[in-house]
């Protein structure tokens, strides 16, 4: 058992934290990793540094330090490996919708020069249109194809296309059916990464065709006659033949010539056995911490990477910094993604100028096509997850492994009881361009406490129960809390001060909640459910016909407060409309919800014209007092 403890200081803030790690596959109390956070004033990290030592020795430092505009987001992130210079690594710009506009890569001057700047640009419903960048240019295209593919006005793409300096101006032109699946991928260049996609009853891949029309497409057989989600074999393209074990996951893969995969406590691969031999060893909580592939020997210490023994590489957020053998520099290298977070184009340094060292094409269900490469292999690329070596193409996710090569998982979903309507070997319900799967599981969702406005990540659920809050001992009830939205809302990797990636978390409650939701461009709001009515009356002074109006309004139940994109701040949901009217009244009513700023009141957008006021003003109740001025002139006459 790994050990680690935390150190807070009096607002519950971890300043300090000693981190065991296995390297060299023993349980030694000098392994370990030293981390040290400072905080600011509103809680945000604005520095970290980590000693990472092996048997009491340093073997590396590194100093993280960040900075944030006046909302809370982040701006700067600069890096210092031991006595190398201090590099800002990433520079972040944010439009007045607080979506990311502008992202500036690898500076060694302080931010005058950058190697390369990727600019965003947004359609109005907040979905990414292009991501641009001199290395690397992506399109998505959804209602306003280009390319001759049908319009899709759901969120799914109709055309991806993409300039790199490798591989030139390519793109795909998509078909989905009525349920969202993908059907067709139509590549550019002389059909070679086209995609024909079939599908059973149950929602399983029934064939698969890649390539020229004339190409033979992959056949699937199921066992039981069809009538089971456990992929039997594959004949045409592929060929091969599957086996499991009572567990339903895969213990042979003819596909690939293994011949026997067998399965730790975790229900992850351990050993892998076949013309090559590959095995594997994790921690209590299942995350991997080495892996023999193919003779070579990798050992994993959250983030910094081992390979044969020797210090290879330290992973960053926007790439890895190489380290090299010779005089144990540190070389960056930086990755432009596409916006599933596969990686595309790898790049580093030549000179001040930014030099490709490697480019990579996918087919639509992830098979990776290698374009070029240039010295060391990045081997994390699809959804930025790491390829394997003797299971070939396959991908890490963490709970499980993905084959592309037939677009689905051979190990079920360890989450399979929470998604029941679907094959658990289904790959991300079969529309691979619209959603990923971060860690292999069942989806899982973000949650806000509509008292406190604290947001709550918790890992294959989505609705929070009893049994999940006295499990964490988080002292609240599940209706305190409502659904923000589903794993992927931020992307595949959230970060938030020293937690690389929360979405390996189990459960986690945001610190700086507010802050944090500012960060992905989310206002805090009350919702409140507001009720008008305007009545309206005419009657005769003299010969005069005087016009009155009576209006009230009133908020129905507690404000809850959440969060809510720019756009959607003062706007009215739900509104229903109705009126009555006679020969001297009419009565017109309103109700409608509201995302409001935290204090403003209603009155500041009310529905009707004679309910609006400023906050404090008492116009509006100015059309009540004009109506009884009428009635005492009623009186006199």
């Amino acid at each position: 058992m790994l050990w680690t403890v935390n150190y807070y200081d009096d607002e519950g803030r971890i300043i300090k934290v000693f981190d065991q790690h296995y390297k060299g596959s023993t349980l030694v109390a000098g392994n370990y990793d030293e981390i040290t956070n400072l905080y600011d004033f509103t809680g945000a990290v604005i520095s970290s540094i980590r000693s990472h030592k092996v048997a009491s020795a340093e073997q590396v430092k590194v100093l993280t330090e960040y900075e944030y505009d006046h909302t809370g987001r982040k701006t700067n992130t600069w890096q210092t490996i031991n006595s190398n210079p201090r590099v800002l690594m990433s520079q972040l710009v944010y439009n007045e919708l607080g979506q990311l506009f502008k992202k500036n890569l690898h500076s060694t001057n302080n931010g005058v020069n950058f190697l390369q700047t990727i600019t965003y640009t947004y359609n109005e419903r907040g979905w990414l249109l292009n991501a641009s960048a001199p290395k690397l240019d992506v399109k998505l295209r959804y209602q306003i194809p280009t390319k001759g593919a049908a319009a899709q006005f759901n969120g799914n793409i109709s055309e991806f296309e993409y300039t790199g300096e490798k591989s030139g101006n390519r793109w795909f032109k998509y078909t989905y059916d009525k349920i969202n699946r993908l059907t067709n991928s139509v590549y550019s260049t002389t059909s070679e990464l086209d995609e024909v996609i079939a599908y059973d009853k149950a929602g399983n891949i029934s064939s698969l065709k890649r390539g020229p029309a004339a190409s033979t497409p992959i056949a699937y057989t199921y066992a039981n006659a069809g009538l089971s989600n456990q992929l039997s074999g594959v004949t045409g393209g592929l060929t091969g033949i599957f086996t499991y074990n009572t567990n339903g996951s895969a213990i042979s893969d003819g596909t690939r010539g293994i011949t026997s995969i067998t399965y730790n406590q975790l229900n992850l691969p351990a050993t892998v056995t076949g013309s090559q031999t590959a095995t594997y060893v994790y921690d209590a909580v299942g995350t991997k911490v080495k892996s023999t592939q193919a003779g070579t020997i990798r050992e994993y210490i959250s983030g910094i990477h081992y390979k044969n023994n020797v210090l290879d590489l330290i992973a960053t957020e926007e790439g890895r910094a190489v380290r090299s053998p010779i005089d144990g520099s540190y070389r960056y290298e930086y990755n432009l993604k596409d916006n599933l977070g596969n990686i595309r184009v790898s790049f580093d340094d030549n000179g001040g100028t930014a030099r490709v060292i490697q480019e990579d094409e996918y087919y639509a269900f992830g098979l990776n096509r290698q374009k070029f490469l240039s010295g060391d292999k990045n081997n994390y690329l699809y959804n930025g997850k790491e390829e394997q070596e003797v299971l070939t193409d396959e991908y890490d996710y963490g709970a499980r492994f993905y084959d592309p090569m037939i677009g689905r998982w051979n190990v079920i979903d360890p989450l399979a009881e929470k998604n029941r309507r679907f094959s658990p070997y289904v790959y991300v319900d079969n529309n691979p361009l619209r959603f990923i799967d971060p860690d292999g599981m069942e989806k899982k969702d973000w949650f806000v406490n509509n008292l406190t406005g604290q947001v709550l990540y918790v890992k294959g659920q989505s609705k929070i129960t009893q049994g999940t809050l006295d499990k964490m001992n988080y002292g609240t009830k599940p209706s305190d809390y409502e659904r923000l939205g589903a794993d992927d809302m931020f992307g595949s990797k959230v970060s938030e001060g020293i937690e690389k990636n929360i979405l390996n978390r189990d459960a986690y409650f945001v610190g700086n909640s507010e802050g944090f939701m500012k960060g992905k461009g989310y206002e805090k709001v009350e919702r409140a459910t507001v009720q008008e009515s305007q009545l309206t009356s005419g009657g005769n002074i003299g010969e005069e016909r005087i016009k009155s109006t009576i209006t009230e309004i009133e908020q129905v139940g507690d404000a809850k407060l959440s969060y809510v994109k720019a756009d959607m701040v003062n706007k009215k949901v739900e509104l229903k409309e109705s009126s009555n009217s006679g020969a001297w009244s009419s009565i017109s009513r309103a109700r409608y919800d509201i995302n409001k700023p935290v204090g403003q009141s209603i009155r500041s957008t009310a529905y009707f014209y004679e309910n609006r006021s400023p906050v404090g003003s008492q116009s509006g109740s100015m059309a009540t007092f004009i109506n009884e001025v009428i009635k005492v002139f009623k009186a006199v006459f």
